[in-house]
């Protein structure tokens, strides 16, 4: 009994050392594992944190080239477009003030002409000049203005323009300009008032046109007419249509009427005529120097077969004077050559193109 107590004592205390020895070395084990679980999870978190790390800059790096290559074209362009803002804000300026300048100088010749008689006048005699330039006739040539014409009882006259023509006729020209009435006409609310306005005004310039007469001055010989011309092609076309009997009437008076217009298609006839009466004067001085030409071309040809004889003849002596230096028994190139051989002191040679 004691014995089986012993040794179940024994055993119980086996038990329990063996119970706590593996409670000791579980819980060695299980520390140890935990170091080792712990060192593994932080180790691959390294790795992965690396690896990580490592792939999220391979990704940015690039991008980071990409943004800063785009941020540095964009600044660029922003640089350009600054740029090019500044220039033409510079020309807008410069466009602005220009335009400001024109409609300044615009408004200055439109008040002008809308309300100075003497400034009126002027600008259509400009415009008159400027077209007889454009139909090919030239100053004080072909046509004067401001010419003196003094009539039969010594009184001068002065028409704007007088146009020589071949015949030693002449047709006379007188600018006449009825822009207040026709801006009063375009800027009136009542038009037909305003439009029996301009039609005096114009009435006004036929009857004092005509009573200067011009085409009655003796040494003038001019057509049984007088060109009126009026600058403003709106004016001419507002009275063609609105009273075309004028233009009968002015005809009766030996006035015609003219517009920029139609007056061109009467001055290039005018040019055209004076063209072939400078063909026509300068035919028989042209015929003149084409026959001195001609006589002079065959006096030359009839030198050159001279030349080209004397060329000939000097060929033909020489030929001979070499025939005879070369050729022939006892000739002098041979007797040279001769005297050469039997020792004669010589520096030069004779061509052997004579020799032979």
């Amino acid at each position: 009994m004691e014995l089986i107590i012993g040794f179940g004592i024994g055993s119980l205390v086996v038990l329990v050392l063996s119970f706590l020895f593996f409670r000791y070395f579980s819980k060695v084990q299980e520390d140890k594992f935990q170091l080792i679980a712990s060192e593994i999870i932080q180790k691959n978190t390294e790795q992965i944190h690396a690896q990580a790390q490592l792939g999220i800059t391979s990704i940015v790096n690039p991008l980071n080239e990409r943004i800063k290559e785009y941020q540095a074209h964009v600044d660029s362009i922003h640089k350009f477009d600054i740029k090019d803002r500044e220039t033409l804000k510079e020309k807008m300026n410069v466009m602005m003030g220009a335009a400001h300048k024109i409609e300044k100088e615009a408004g200055q010749l439109s008040r002008a002409l809308s309300s100075d008689v003497k400034f009126q006048g002027a600008w259509g005699e400009l415009t008159l000049e400027r077209i007889l330039e454009v139909s090919g006739l030239h100053k004080d040539v072909e046509y004067f203005t401001q010419a003196v014409l003094k009539d039969d009882h010594g009184n001068s006259q002065r028409p704007d323009v007088v146009i020589k023509l071949p015949n030693d006729a002449n047709i006379i020209i007188d600018s006449k300009v009825s822009l207040t009435a026709y801006f009063d006409y375009m800027k009136s609310e009542n038009k037909d008032g305003a439009l029996r306005v301009l039609k005096k005004s114009i009435q006004t310039h036929i009857d004092s046109l005509s009573k200067k007469n011009y085409q009655k001055i003796t040494n003038v010989n001019s057509p049984d007419f007088v060109y009126l011309f009026i600058p403003v092609e709106g004016v001419y076309s507002l009275i063609l249509k609105e009273y075309p009997e004028m233009i009968d009437e002015s005809l009766k008076k030996n006035i015609v009427l003219v517009s920029p217009v139609n007056i061109i298609s009467n001055l290039k006839t005018v040019a055209s005529l004076w063209r072939l009466e400078k063909q026509a004067k300068n035919a028989d001085e042209m015929a003149r120097k084409a026959g001195a030409m001609y006589d002079k071309l065959v006096a030359i040809l009839d030198d050159f077969q001279k030349v080209g004889t004397n060329i000939q003849r000097a060929k033909e002596a020489h030929d001979e004077m070499i025939k005879k230096l070369s050729e022939g028994r006892g000739n002098l190139i041979g007797r040279a050559e001769e005297l050469k051989t039997l020792g004669a002191k010589t520096t030069k040679e004779i061509d052997n193109s004579f020799l032979n």
